[in-house]
């Protein structure tokens, strides 16, 4: 479906075509199974008369706000007549736009290392692995929002800027873990009769200690902790940082894999697997453009 047939569209109509869209696994991971964002991004798309498909392409959904890319910002502005001229290195950047209607003036914005290293941004994340690329794609962000902010839609700001707005991960802090005297030894006998004593205790009826649910937890399988060093290897996460977004999935502290059960163990997989998938740093949460080449005539 194109723009104009999705605008000319009825409502039900435009609604089943969210709920095709949203049954796809081609689509990203933040839209599958959701037909209400799909359609809401869809809508946003009508509005900076762009494709559905690219849309949900390009509408990045960060914990419910939603952000544009910095390179189709830049595409947009210069589908509406402005120019765009973008230059730097790995140390500093500037984008400058000539607006259409006003050719005589023109709004500038540099992004430097002092000014990533005051936001507290520089050697993080993905900018310390492109900061290059970084730093043009703030120039051009903050330059579009202020030199033709009309273009945008409403939406404002990238999905590293959404980002940043976010409360802190919660950070986790080394306990020095008491020593432990190692169990008295027993035999065989004596270590059965103590296991049904206690399974005696826990099915007691009428016994007044509360124990919820069974005080036997599963914890993570072996097949998971596979998984988990993969995944942690592929976020290039290290081990501080790794435990930090453990707990700050599992809403708990961890302090060691070992902690985690079964189920915290697949969340914290699900959570991993849609990082990788969706480009984002699980430190920081900043995205990456998967196409960091810079299109032909980038500073014409």
């Amino acid at each position: 479906m194109t723009v104009a047939t999705i605008e000319a569209a009825p409502l039900p109509e435009r609604m089943e075509y969210a709920k095709a869209l949203a049954g796809s696994s081609l689509i990203p991971r933040a839209f599958q199974q959701r037909p209400a964002d799909v359609l809401v991004a869809i809508e946003y798309g009508n509005a900076l008369g762009i494709a559905p498909i690219v849309a949900l392409s390009e509408i990045n959904v960060i914990n419910g706000s939603p952000s544009l890319s910095a390179s189709l910002m830049a595409a947009l502005a210069r589908q509406a007549g402005h120019k765009v001229r973008v230059t730097g290195d790995d140390r500093s950047a500037t984008c400058t736009i000539v607006r259409a209607d006003d050719p005589d003036f023109s709004h500038t914005a540099t992004w430097d290392e002092a000014k990533a290293k005051s936001a507290g941004l520089w050697n993080k994340g993905h900018w310390a692995k492109d900061a290059g690329t970084m730093l043009r794609w703030r120039a051009i962000s903050e330059c579009v929002r202020f030199a033709c902010s009309e273009v945008l839609g409403g939406i404002r700001y990238t999905p590293e800027e959404v980002h940043e707005m976010q409360p802190e991960r919660v950070t986790v802090q080394q306990v020095p873990v008491a020593k432990v005297e190692p169990p008295k030894a027993q035999s065989l006998t004596e270590a059965v009769a103590q296991h049904q004593e206690q399974e005696a205790v826990w099915e007691k009826p009428g016994d007044p200690i509360d124990f919820g649910e069974s005080p036997v937890v599963e914890l993570r399988t072996p097949a998971q902790s596979t998984k988990l060093a993969v995944l942690i290897r592929e976020n290039n996460l290290q081990r501080d940082e790794a435990l930090a977004y453990f707990t700050s999935v599992v809403g708990r502290e961890i302090s060691t894999t070992k902690e985690l059960t079964k189920a915290e163990a697949s969340k914290v997989i699900d959570a991993l697997q849609s990082a990788r998938d969706d480009g984002a740093d699980p430190v920081t949460g900043e995205v990456v453009d998967a196409e960091l080449i810079e299109p032909e005539g980038w500073d014409k």
